[in-house]
């Protein structure tokens, strides 16, 4: 590098630079070039000497040489050879298709059939991935224009085992292979396409019975039926749909079967109709089932009886979602308005004011309130207005306080309108005490936190105030160094008298002593031995000699006399 830079300053310079300097300088250079040139190379060799079955990276470096097809065919090999499938990371049938395209578009079709021959044998971590390449392998001689070809890949990638029932969770990819999803939907286009009716109603027989078919495969096989004007066999076929999918994926078959079986009988078959109409409002649940309902209740206006819509949507108002109610009210009244009159909407209305939530009631009760008021209806509809009150927040819903005002200036007096203006106050004085009640749920956990901090220092302070008065206490006592003799080898002697400020001199002590210095003759009186039988206690028993016991009064003396020492 030392004689790369003197050469190069020379030549800034203008000096002539020796020949042999200059060829070095050219060498040096062309390495570097090159290990520029060769660093994705170099790159690519470290990550997949780190993992050697990254199928990724196998392809990013297969990319790098697409210019060369004798080096990408050496890296294809390569890598079909290095990378198990069990440990790869990622999905190593891509590199087995790649390499058959790769074939397939220098035009070696003989060796991209040898690649998709040995890809189909190869134990791949996953069926799906051995279905790939089966697919893979029948669009490539769907491209070459042999179709027969074709089916006869499918029929060998879909042959069902004998004892298909009993296959073992640990058998192999191909053990596994014929309950492919993806090959027989591809075989069953194919025999669409290829095949005769008979042929593809077969196909879609065995996929019924391997219980693999989807809800897309019953749309198409149904479709395929009605096509050919077999309608009654598709009606079977949508039946089999609904009696395996439960919702919602068999909301798109149940949608369609009603659809065609209306479009093609229309009035004709009313009972079957019902039947699948109440089957399918059973099993729907609320979030499906307004769309049934009003298909339903449609029905029934075109072809049968307008009760019976009445009654549909009636059932319809319980069964939906809440979020669709309204709707179904809305409906509901929008019928019943044209089939028999307005009166009837009454009930409707307030069924509806019962069951829908509180955000539409209010609008729910203006549309009753004005129904009411052009039939002249006015103390009902102000009763309405009246209901819907507890609802709306003046501050909030001032359309309907407004709504309410315009209809007492027209149809009130001075008694309603007062009436009008007390309820609106205590409305308010409602909200605005609920409204303090329901803060903010931050501005309450701090107010919290601040009762406790008080808490905290009151109880602080409280056992700073108990410390002290603990060593007060303590400061008051005498200490043991303090004590004379007499009175630190004396525990017996009464502790000296400490002096309450707070005490009350009632002079009890002299009337007690002027009691006690009374003369009494107190009666002593034997206690018969037999009393305590074989258990008679010796002190029991009189003792001439012994001196008599203190009574109370003798030993209340000499306490007093103890203490005034």
């Amino acid at each position: 590098s030392t004689g790369m830079e003197e050469a190069s300053r020379a030549e800034d310079r203008g000096e002539t630079v020796s020949e042999e300097k200059q060829m070095e300088f050219d060498l040096r250079l062309a390495r570097y070039e090159d290990l520029i040139e060769r660093q994705p190379v170099l790159i690519s060799d470290v990550l997949l000497r780190q993992n050697p079955h990254n199928v990724h990276e196998w392809c990013k470096r297969i990319a790098l040489f697409k210019n060369d097809p004798e080096r990408t065919t050496e890296e294809y090999t390569r890598a079909l050879r290095t990378v198990i499938p069990s440990k790869a990371t990622g999905m190593p049938y891509i590199l087995w298709v790649g390499y058959a395209k790769f074939w397939e578009r220098n035009n070696g079709f003989d060796n991209a059939r040898k690649v998709f021959e040995k890809a189909v044998t190869e134990e791949f971590k996953y069926v799906e991935h051995l279905a790939s390449v089966w697919c893979e392998y029948v669009e490539f001689e769907l491209r070459q224009k042999n179709f027969s070809g074709a089916m006869e890949l499918l029929h060998r990638a879909t042959v069902i085992p004998r004892n298909h029932q009993k296959i073992p969770e640990n058998a192999t990819v191909q053990q596994k292979l014929f309950k492919s999803v993806k090959l027989w939907a591809l075989y069953a286009d194919l025999e669409e396409s290829f095949g005769s009716f008979l042929t593809t109603k077969a196909v879609y027989d065995k996929i019924f019975d391997l219980r693999i078919a989807s809800p897309l495969i019953v749309l198409n096989y149904a479709k395929y039926l009605e096509e050919h004007n077999h309608f009654e066999e598709a009606f079977k076929v949508y039946e089999r749909g609904v009696a395996i999918f439960k919702f919602p994926h068999c909301l798109d078959i149940w949608v369609t079967y009603i659809l065609k079986f209306i479009e093609r009988y229309g009035g004709s078959r009313m009972e079957r109709t019902r039947e699948l109409f109440e089957q399918v409002t059973e099993a729907a649940p609320a979030e499906h089932a307004f769309l049934f309902y009003m298909l339903y209740a449609d029905f029934e206006e075109r072809y049968g009886y307008a009760r019976n819509a009445m009654l549909i949507y009636d059932r319809a108002t319980r069964a939906v979602a809440d979020q669709q109610k309204v709707t179904v009210f809305n409906i509901y009244i929008q019928r019943a308005t044209e089939f028999f009159g307005v009166t009837r909407t009454r009930a409707i209305f307030e069924k509806s004011i019962e069951v829908l939530p509180d955000t539409d009631v209010k609008e729910m009760c203006l549309r009753y309130a004005e129904l009411e008021r052009k039939l002249g209806e006015i103390d009902r509809a102000r009763s309405i207005y009246m209901h819907a009150a507890q609802f709306c927040d003046p501050q909030t819903n001032s359309t309907f306080w407004d709504t309410w005002k315009e209809f007492e200036i027209q149809h009130g007096n001075q008694g309603t309108f007062s009436e009008f203006l007390r309820i609106r106050r205590s409305v308010q004085a409602q909200y605005n005490t609920s409204v303090n009640f329901n803060m903010n749920a931050d501005i309450l956990k701090q107010i919290q936190e601040e009762e406790r901090s008080k808490q905290r220092d009151e109880i602080r302070k409280l056992e700073e105030q108990a410390k002290e008065e603990e060593t007060a206490r303590a400061d008051n006592s005498m200490k043991p160094e303090e004590m004379n003799t007499a009175q630190r080898f004396a525990p017996d002697l009464p502790a000296p008298r400490v002096a309450n400020t707070e005490e009350i001199d009632i002079d009890v002590e002299a009337t007690e002593e002027e009691d006690v210095d009374k003369d009494f003759e107190i009666e002593k009186k034997t206690i018969p031995s037999a009393v305590f039988g074989s258990a008679v206690v010796e002190e029991f028993v009189e003792d001439k000699d012994r001196k008599p016991a203190m009574g109370a009064t003798e030993r209340l003396k000499k306490k007093r006399k103890m203490s005034q020492m």
